[in-house]
């Protein structure tokens, strides 16, 4: 009989003399005798026996192998992905491979915390992406005026022969780099007669000969 059997063989003995009967059980009584019945332990108390191992000196236990919860799973896959996203392909299948060893719930809280901190250290590295913001941009000879809602996302007006009118889905196709300078914005008012900035034909000698209002060219 194993230390546990006996263990549990015992609590069920101080179960009859104090505390309660087979037809009566309290719930430790229950659960005592459905893991001595089934001969299969809680974590803590587990069947050494089925976790045996030959180390070459004798009888030695194995570490028992735990599994990493739903959430664990979730945020790991989720930093490995950030990783290959990174160009760290190496790094992440090295990790991965790391992970499926784990037998401990603390390694895996470590390698989650590592891993973690390593992907912030790698973004905290990266230049940072020009965002399209308000304002003048040309494109395949279109000029669009970009705004942001009161919702906070940002859309794009055609400069059209009517002024400015509202182009779905056209933000999608404007980039950073499309943002018109000022040069570009005279030489357009040069060449149309038409102000990039406000839509309105150009009437005053200087800005036409400017190509822009001093105005409008302020806002560039």
């Amino acid at each position: 009989m194993s230390y546990e059997v006996q263990m549990m063989t015992e609590a069920l003995e101080e179960h009859d003399k104090d505390c309660c009967t087979q037809d009566a059980p309290c719930i430790l009584r229950t659960g005592v005798t459905k893991a001595l019945t089934a001969h299969k332990l809680t974590p803590d108390f587990r069947v050494r026996e089925e976790r045996k191992s030959d180390s070459g000196k004798g009888r030695a236990w194995s570490g028992r192998k735990v599994s990493p919860t739903d959430a664990q799973l979730r945020f790991f896959s989720s930093l490995l992905t950030q990783l290959r996203e990174l160009g760290q392909n190496e790094v992440a299948d090295a990790l991965e491979n790391d992970w499926n060893k784990v037998t401990s719930f603390k390694v895996y809280s470590q390698m989650l915390d590592g891993t973690k901190t390593m992907v912030q250290k790698l973004k905290s590295a990266q230049p940072q992406k020009v965002q399209t913001e308000e304002g003048m941009y040309l494109t395949e000879g279109n000029v669009y005026k970009v705004k942001r809602s009161q919702a906070g996302h940002l859309y794009a007006m055609l400069l059209t022969d009517e002024g400015f009118i509202f182009q779905r889905g056209a933000i999608r196709n404007i980039k950073p780099e499309h943002r018109m300078t000022l040069e570009e914005a005279k030489k357009y008012g040069q060449q149309t007669g038409t102000c990039c900035q406000c839509g309105r034909e150009l009437t005053n000698e200087n800005s036409i000969r400017e190509g822009i209002g001093p105005i409008c060219a302020g806002k560039f």
